[in-house]
């Protein structure tokens, strides 16, 4: 269960913005620290400035010509292809921005003292006599601040909107925005600083009130096509502001109490379970249904001065997909659905850039994109990669597995999938009785250079083998036609394993040296389409472990970790992974609960010692404890398949966790034997579950006897709940 321990406290100033207390709700993000004063830094969900890099505008800019000047080779030919679709990244826009801040006139000292109470979203700082006290609304669309009426404020925006982007030999040297000033209007008693950038109106607005003493601040940012659609927006989420700050924490701390009591678990390392909540928590105030995914930093842009790191942007080779990783299992539907309701409400835009940049029929993403689909660029080997989107599309496979919703299947799974296979068949070409790729690689091996392209990659083998896996099976659900799938499948290789059964980066490459992004691995986990269901293959991910334990973590960075770890669960490696998580966050995590990707404690884990925030990596974490409390995708439920010695002795519980088929799980285990269980479904079914009873006959609460050894496989019926 979610404690107090958990909670947020710092003494003293918070000088980086990195390791600020987050508060958001999905749209509106605000990110409190302090030096010299208190800030509240302030993000938007849609503030981004769109417009293109120039280079991706221009009619070579296309799949065809990349193939081609691959295939060529020559030096000149290499550095046009360079230019197009690699340096693009280095403008300045398109880029997500920081909204700016609210500056509260209140130095910290020494005394000072953050806190955050994880259980709402309530942010308080207390400094002296002073106090100040935030949340950002949960289900309303403003923040709210309440602080002494002798405390001062003001709004402060990042200095790189005004200065102008700056060239060296050709290559850009300073990034700016060149934006004018901002205009201040009054209108009624709200405040609005107003940018505007070609083609949004955007900026931080305020409210201001004084009740007894005190002044009570309502704050939001707005983005917006027009300046009267923002102003509309602008009055529509002050509309609350004749409410108390009270009455709002009150309505705020009711969605709070819904979603933390969506699931809990338990485990005997505590600080494992900090770090778990507070990702959940972050978690939930970083998404909603009807808003967009979060992106690499999710609602808590860098405000260092600078543009945020990799342009703050959707990277679909690994980023977006690991942040969606452990939202189902946890039972956060309706908060984490943002991410596959944004992909089907931009199916025409990437419906579009499959036609005009790949030049199929089909779907295809862009894998480094703005919100709205446009292409950012980075090393074009990952960044315009066509097998990503089946990484992408995977989403929607496992929303329907977790969730059992046949409708969803119908109307959403099915036609996402069968687009991106148009596509993928679209792009396949056959020579000698085999299925190719024009271009394959695996994302971040051999970097950026010419020897990252391969024949044919274990990652994208493995990815396209899945996409028509699925598709079969979809297919013949629906009563559709599989031939073509067949077909298709039948001229694939399989995955390629070399003698030692290590499963190769290409058909002729075996992972040479460390190396962050597990992309050979895909089938292990989370793919799931190499299973320990045999002698042989759990013999093959074994020695998989083995081979990355044997390079070494020096170049991993924080997601490698638990990646890790979810891969070792998936051969009952229970040690290894709880030593793979602690190692992450001891090493990975600031005290807030951001990932700051690098070694950034120096703990000497791994020679990258950087500290760039970003989000995927919280919820791999969270994957794979789930990994290590319940298993599923060998057919049947496996509960605490995952457990290190030194919880044997240990109480271990969860309470629903979801399982597939909309299946919820609630289950205790005690000095290794599973004590308690509570399982609930909306659709009657037969469950197949291992016998981890230590006993041999089982009775359910409903009279149901089961005669079963312990650790074979049987089924039980349930109508709606099934209790031990």
């Amino acid at each position: 269960m979610l404690k107090s321990a958990y909670n947020l406290t710092r003494s003293g100033t918070i000088g980086r913005w990195d390791e600020g207390f987050a508060l958001g709700n999905g749209d509106l993000g605000a990110l409190i620290f302090g030096e010299e004063n208190i800030c509240f830094s302030l993000d938007k969900s849609n503030l981004w400035d769109n417009r293109p890099a120039p280079e991706t505008l221009e009619k070579n800019f296309n799949y065809a010509n990349m193939v081609s000047l691959v295939k060529r080779g020559k030096e000149e030919d290499w550095r046009e292809f360079l230019r197009l679709f690699n340096d693009c990244v280095s403008h300045s826009t398109p880029t997500k921005l920081n909204a700016g801040k609210i500056i509260f006139h209140l130095a910290p000292t020494s005394a000072t003292q953050f806190s955050l109470d994880i259980a709402c979203g309530e942010a308080r700082i207390r400094s002296g006599k002073h106090l100040i006290k935030s949340f950002v609304c949960a289900d309303k669309k403003v923040g709210v601040a309440v602080f002494d009426e002798n405390i001062d404020f003001s709004v402060e925006f990042p200095e790189y909107y005004y200065r102008e982007e700056t060239f060296e030999n050709g290559k850009v040297k300073l990034q700016g925005l060149a934006y004018d000033r901002p205009k201040i209007l009054h209108i009624e008693d709200i405040t609005i600083y107003l940018h505007q950038n070609g083609e949004s109106y955007f900026g931080i607005a305020y409210l201001e009130k004084r009740i007894e003493k005190k002044k009570q601040l309502f704050y939001y940012v707005f983005c917006e096509e027009t300046q009267e659609k923002a102003i509309e927006d602008i009055k529509d989420a002050f509309s609350v502001s004749d409410k108390t700050y009270d009455e709002l924490l009150d309505e705020h701390k009711r969605w709070w109490q819904a979603f933390w009591s969506e699931s809990a678990l338990s485990i005997p390392d505590k600080k494992m379970e900090r770090a778990y909540y507070l990702s959940q928590y972050l978690f939930g105030s970083g998404n909603r249904a009807d808003k967009f995914p979060m992106p690499l930093q999710g609602l808590w842009t860098a405000c260092d001065g600078k543009l945020p790191p990799w342009k703050g942007d959707y990277h679909h080779d690994l980023n977006t997909e690991l942040t969606y990783w452990s939202y189902l299992r946890s039972n956060h539907i309706a908060t984490g659905k943002s991410f596959v309701e944004y992909l089907w409400n931009y199916k025409i835009v990437f419906e579009n850039f499959a036609k005009e940049f790949f030049g199929v029929d089909g779907l295809l993403l862009p894998s480094t994109s703005t919100p709205t689909g446009q292409p950012i660029g980075g090393w074009p080997m990952y960044s315009y990669s066509p097998t990503v989107s089946i990484w992408v599309a995977k989403a929607f496979d496992d929303y329907y597995q977790y969730t059992g919703d046949e409708d969803f299947f119908l109307t959403r799974a099915y036609p996402f999938f069968k687009r991106v296979g148009d596509a993928i068949s679209a792009l396949l070409y056959e020579k000698d009785g085999k299925l190719y790729l024009p271009l394959s690689s695996s994302p971040e091996y051999n970097g950026c250079e010419k020897n990252a392209f391969m024949q044919w990659s274990n990652f994208d083998l493995q990815l396209v083998r899945y996409l028509y896996e699925t598709l079969i099976v979809y297919a013949t659900k629906a009563g559709d036609d599989i031939t073509e799938y067949t077909e298709k499948l039948q001229k694939l290789d399989g995955f390629y394993i070399n003698q030692d059964k290590v499963l190769m980066v290409s058909n002729s490459e075996r992972v040479e040296y460390t190396h962050r992004h597990h992309s050979n691995l895909l089938c292990i986990y989370p793919l799931q389409t190499l299973k320990a269901d045999s002698k042989e293959n759990a013999e093959i991910i074994e020695e998989n472990i083995k081979r990355l334990e044997e390079l070494g973590y020096g170049w991993w960075v924080g997601y490698s970790f638990p990646w890790f770890a979810s891969v070792c669960c998936m051969n009952k490696s229970a040690n290894r992974a709880l030593f793979a998580l602690q190692i992450f966050y001891r090493c990975y995590l600031a005290d807030n609960g951001f990932h700051l990707n690098g070694d950034f404690k120096k703990y000497g884990v791994s020679l990258i010692h950087y500290r760039p925030f970003t989000l995927e990596a919280n919820y791999a974490y969270c994957d794979a404890i789930h990994n290590m409390l319940i298993q599923d995708h060998l057919g049947y439920i496996e509960l605490f398949p995952c457990v290190p010695e030194e919880w044997q002795n240990e109480e271990i519980s969860f309470e629903n966790l979801r399982a597939r088929k909309g299946v919820l799980v609630s289950a205790t285990c005690q000095n290794g034997t599973v004590t308690k269980l509570t399982i609930k479904t909306d659709t009657p079914q037969t469950i197949r579950i291992r016998n981890a009873f230590c006993k041999e006959k089982i009775v359910f609460a409903s009279g149901q006897e089961i005669d079963c050894k312990i650790g074979e496989i049987f089924s039980v019926e349930i109508k709606d709940t099934l209790v031990l």
